[in-house]
C-alpha cells in the first residue's frame, strides 16, 4: 500500500514538475511515456531518498560530513537478535551475559575515543551497535563454534588475530607515562647550555688566535725572532686544533640533541597510538575487579616472549574458544577494533589533508567503525589494498564494496569480505531488520519480509517464526547496491 501511495505521489509530483518546468514544451507525451518516466524517478528515489528534494546540506555538502546511517539502539538490537536467533539458549546467553558485557565495553571505548580523537562525531550508540553486530556476525548467531577455516570461538580468532592481540598487549606493556612538555623542555635547556658553553669556548679560542696573530705581526722575520715566531705558530696551531675539536664536539652534541628529540617525538606518537588501548585495558580490569570473577589480570611486565599466544596472556585458541571466557573474548575483540579504528582514522585524516578531499567524500564515524570491522575480517593491509584504495581516494562504504568486487581476490574471498561488511551494516542500521548474509552470499535484499514490528514473540526458534508472526520492523525500500553475493 505504501509503495503504491508513494508511486501515486511521485506521479503527481512528476506531472506538476512537467507542467511547471516544461510549460514551453509543446510535445504531447503519451500515458506510456509518462509512466516510464515516473517509474525511472521512483526507482532512483528508492536508491537515493534524497533524489527528489535534497540540497547540498542534506546530502553532505562540501562543508559537512554527511550522516551515513542512524544506528540501532540497544532495544532495537534486542529485537533484531530475537528475530534472527539461532536457538533459545544462545539468545538467553546474549541477553544475560553478552549484552551487558558488550554494553560496558562500548561505554569504555566511547570514553577512550573521545579522549583520543577529540572528534565530536564519536557516538556511543554507534559503537555499541557495531561491536555487537561484529561479534554477532563473527560468531554466526552467537553459537561460538569453530568454523571450517579454524577460527575459534565467539571472536572467531585466527592465528593472525591471536598474534595481533599479543602485539597490542606488548605495546601496552611498553607504554611509558611521560610528561612530553617537561621532557622536551629539559632537552632544550641542556642543549641551550651546551650551545652557550661551545660559543664561549669558540670565542676564547678565536680571541687567543687573534692575539697570537697580532703578536706575530709585530715580529720581523729574521734569525733573532725565528724561535719566537716558531713557538707562536705552534701555539696558534694548537689553539686552532682545540677550536676544531670544540666544533666537532658541538656537532656531535647537536646530532645527539636532534636524535633525542626525534626519539621523544616517536615515543609521543607511540604513546598517542597506545594510550587509548591502555586506557581501555585498564578500565576493563578496574571494572572487573569491582565484581571479581574467575579471571585474574595478567601481569604484562613479566612477559618475556610475545611471539606465541600464551596461556598467561589468555591468548590461546583453547582459552578464547571457551564460551565461559566470553568477557576476555569481547575485550580482545574491542581492543582489536579500537586499534584498527585509530589506524584507519589516522590514515583518513592524512589522506584528506594531503589531497584536500572535501568533507562530503570523507567517511562518517560509523563508516570508519565498519571499516575497522572489515580490517578485523580482512586484516588492515587487505582492507587498505582491496577496499580503501588510497590512490583513488576511495574512502566511503559504497566505494569499498565496489573496490572489493574489482580486487584480485578469488570469488569466495570477495564474497566473504563483502558479506561481512554488508551484514554488519544491515545489523547496525536503525529502522531496518535485514537478514544477515550467510557465508555463501545466498541472502539478498529481495528475500526480506515486508512487515511491521508489534511485539516480541514468545519463543521463535528461527527466522520463519518471525516471518510468520510478522514481528519485523518494517522494510519498505529495495536495496539495489547492497546485494550480499558477488556471484
Amino acid at each position: 500500500m505504501r509503495s503504491k501511495l508513494s508511486f501515486i505521489l511521485l506521479g503527481f509530483w512528476f506531472l506538476t514538475y512537467l507542467s511547471s518546468v516544461h510549460a514551453a514544451d509543446k510535445e504531447k507525451k503519451t500515458p506510456e511515456i509518462l509512466k516510464r518516466e515516473i517509474e525511472i524517478i521512483y526507482n532512483k528515489s528508492v536508491e537515493n531518498p534524497c533524489y527528489l528534494n535534497c540540497d547540498d546540506l542534506n546530502i553532505g555538502g562540501a562543508g559537512s560530513i554527511p550522516e551515513f546511517i542512524r544506528c540501532k539502539s540497544k532495544e532495537e538490537l534486542d529485537q533484531y537478535y530475537a528475530c534472527y536467533r539461532w536457538g533459545e539458549s544462545e539468545h538467553n546467553d546474549y541477553m544475560e551475559k553478552y549484552r551487558p558485557a558488550l554494553s560496558n565495553l562500548s561505554s569504555m571505548m566511547y570514553k577512550t575515543l573521545v579522549e583520543a580523537t577529540n572528534d565530536s562525531s564519536v557516538n556511543e550508540q554507534a559503537i555499541d551497535a557495531v561491536l555487537k553486530c561484529n561479534l554477532y556476525k563473527e560468531s554466526f548467531h552467537w553459537r561460538g563454534v569453530d568454523n571450517p577455516d579454524g577460527a575459534s570461538g565467539l571472536g572467531q580468532f585466527t592465528e593472525d588475530g591471536l598474534y595481533k592481540i599479543n602485539n597490542i598487549l606488548s605495546r601496552i606493556s611498553d607504554y611509558k607515562e611521560l610528561d612530553f612538555a617537561e621532557e622536551i623542555k629539559k632537552l632544550e635547556e641542556n642543549y641551550a647550555a651546551d650551545v652557550l658553553n661551545a660559543n664561549q669556548k669558540r670565542v676564547a679560542f678565536e680571541n687567543e688566535i687573534k692575539a697570537v696573530e697580532a703578536e706575530l705581526a709585530t715580529l720581523p722575520s729574521n734569525q733573532e725572532n725565528a724561535k719566537k715566531i716558531a713557538e707562536l705558530r705552534k701555539q696558534k696551531n694548537k689553539v686552532a686544533d682545540e677550536l676544531a675539536a670544540t666544533d666537532t664536539a658541538f656537532a656531535k652534541t647537536t646530532a645527539n640533541y636532534t636524535e633525542e628529540v626525534a626519539k621523544l617525538d616517536a615515543q609521543k606518537l607511540r604513546n598517542a597510538q597506545v594510550t587509548g588501548l591502555k586506557n581501555l585495558w585498564d578500565s576493563f580490569w578496574e571494572n572487573y575487579n569491582k565484581h571479581p570473577g574467575h579471571l585474574k589480570k595478567p601481569d604484562l611486565s613479566k612477559v618475556s616472549n610475545w611471539n606465541p599466544p600464551t596461556p598467561a596472556l589468555m591468548t590461546t585458541k583453547a582459552f578464547l574458544g571457551n564460551k565461559k571466557n566470553y568477557e576476555i573474548v569481547f575485550l580482545y575483540t574491542t581492543l582489536t577494533i579500537l586499534d584498527d579504528y585509530l589506524a584507519l582514522n589516522k590514515t583518513v585524516e592524512e589522506v584528506c589533508a594531503s589531497k584536500n578531499i572535501s568533507a562530503s567524500k570523507q567517511p562518517a564515524f560509523v563508516e570508519k567503525l565498519l571499516g575497522a570491522t572489515a580490517m578485523y575480517n580482512m586484516g588492515p593491509y587487505g582492507f587498505k589494498v582491496r577496499a580503501m584504495t588510497l590512490k583513488n581516494d576511495h574512502l566511503r562504504f559504497d566505494e569499498w564494496i565496489k573496490n572489493i568486487k574489482k580486487s584480485d581476490s578469488d570469488s569466495d574471498q570477495k564474497s566473504e569480505n563483502i558479506n561481512h561488511l554488508i551484514s554488519n551494516k544491515r545489523c547496525v542500521e536503525a529502522g531496518k531488520n535485514q537478514l544477515p548474509c550467510d557465508a555463501n552470499g545466498e541472502f539478498t535484499s529481495k528475500a526480506e519480509p515486508n512487515c511491521n514490528w508489534t511485539s516480541m514473540p514468545s519463543s521463535p526458534s528461527n527466522r520463519s517464526a518471525c516471518q510468520n508472526q510478522k514481528v519485523h520492523m518494517c522494510i519498505d525500500l529495495r536495496l539495489r547496491n547492497y546485494e550480499c553475493t558477488t556471484k
